[in-house]
């Protein structure tokens, strides 16, 4: 069965303070491109921010029919506007604009027909138009509406918020549902928490440094030291422990990989984590809000549990540095980092592999790695990052790798999310 590429991008344009009436009932208000001359998506859960960079050629056309949406054209014989020609007024791409993009296959069924098959990988928003050759448009998704809305200046007091309730009174009447855990379930409490002259993706930023990981999957926002959601998993294998996966073949479908098998009986890792706790001090500050006090926890754990004398810096391993928020008391600082050390380490496949534009993947998924040489290394991994190129190249997936969920975790302990 041959394939054939396909491509559907669609821009919205959105009015704005310089030209009040765009997007309305102007020359044109959304428009349709099935070509691009490369075009990238990176989609993880680590950068706050799901991104798409496009480059168009600089001489096509807007055909000027009278059906809306309007189709690109390449024809400069036809009755048109030029994207950069200057007669596009007001411009036809601008920042804040709307932008969707698909992909998919066309299947050829050997009978004179085709199937297509697409899926939605990208929507957000145009951030960057660079006019050069060929033309580069950058794009965010709907975190870049938060990095637009600013939080009051306050303290939120840890004795009435939580995450959630906090990040719900930032976003009020902006439509966005918020998500602490499993639908809802954790609540997460950071101590006192003060904003200062900062946006809401300033603050999401801030709350990352201290382990707290936030994304969008499709409207809804969530925020969480719980990155992976089991119910978000596709793919229509199981492996041993019932998760549900995509296979990955070496001899099959993985193009090529930067794939490193480890065995942790080999690894020599150490988690340091810090946490630091907020109360109500005595008096005010200058601008009359509370005053607070903090205070600083800090342990180190390995393979054998706990160590002593951390300040010494004499242990000989690899040590990561992980800020954990909410917890009171050393002990509970303490048991958090243990439950985190099975995310490094783990005997498996550390790193990334190139494979086909299908099946579509993204962060969170399962891959299910399959290896005929050397069965021993078949194992189930949770999906790190996914980064989609498409255009004249081709449509290919690079995926990276993060946690084996097939050995080393209960069903219970994945099922709870990770």
């Amino acid at each position: 069965m041959s394939l054939r590429d396909y491509t559907l991008i669609t821009i919205e344009q959105q009015t704005n303070s310089a030209y009040p009436t765009r997007g309305g009932k102007g020359v044109s208000q959304t428009f349709l491109m099935d070509f691009v001359n490369s075009g990238e998506i990176v989609n993880s859960w680590q950068n706050l921010t799901d991104t798409a960079k496009i480059k168009i050629p600089r001489n096509i056309y807007v055909n000027n029919e009278t059906s809306n949406p309007l189709n690109f054209g390449s024809d400069p014989n036809k009755v048109g506007l030029n994207l950069y020609g200057g007669t596009a007024t007001p411009p036809l791409f601008m920042r804040g604009d709307k932008i969707k993009i698909k992909l998919g296959f066309y299947y050829n069924n050997f009978d004179g027909t085709e199937s297509l098959e697409v899926k939605e990988v990208f929507s957000g928003y145009i951030t960057k138009i660079k006019n050069r050759v060929p033309i580069e448009i950058d794009c965010e998704d709907e975190m870049w509406k938060l990095k637009q809305i600013n939080v009051v200046n306050k303290v939120w007091l840890a004795s009435t918020y939580d995450v959630v309730s906090m990040l719900k009174e930032m976003l009020a009447g902006t439509g966005i549902t918020v998500i602490d855990g499993l639908e809802g379930s954790i609540k997460t409490n950071i101590g006192d928490f003060r904003t200062q002259n900062e946006t809401v993706g300033a603050v999401l930023a801030r709350l990352k440094t201290a382990g707290l990981y936030s994304y969008f999957r499709n409207n809804e926002l969530r925020c969480s030291g719980i990155v992976y959601y089991p119910g978000d998993r596709t793919g229509d294998v199981t492996d041993v422990l019932g998760n549900k996966g995509t296979i990955f073949g070496f001899q099959e479908n993985i193009i090529n990989d930067s794939l490193e098998y480890q065995r942790k009986e080999d690894l020599n890792i150490a988690i340091r984590a810090s946490c630091e706790t907020g109360g109500a001090g005595s008096g005010t500050n200058k601008d009359g809000t509370p005053k607070t006090k903090r205070q600083r926890f800090e342990v180190m754990v390995g393979k054998d549990g706990a160590m002593t004398d951390i300040k010494k810096n004499a242990y000989s391993g690899d040590v990561i540095a992980l800020p954990i928020l909410g917890c009171k008391t050393l002990a509970e600082l303490t048991q958090r980092a243990i439950e985190y050390l099975p995310k490094f380490y783990y005997t498996g496949f550390k790193g990334s592999f190139t494979t086909f534009g299908q099946p579509f993947m993204r962060h969170g998924d399962a891959c299910i790695l399959r290896d005929k040489m050397l069965p021993e290394r078949d194992g189930t991994y949770l999906i790190k990052q996914v980064v989609t190129t498409f255009g004249m190249g081709g449509f290919r997936q690079k995926i990276m790798l993060h946690i084996r969920i097939d050995s080393g975790y209960t069903i219970q302990q994945i099922n709870a999310g990770l």
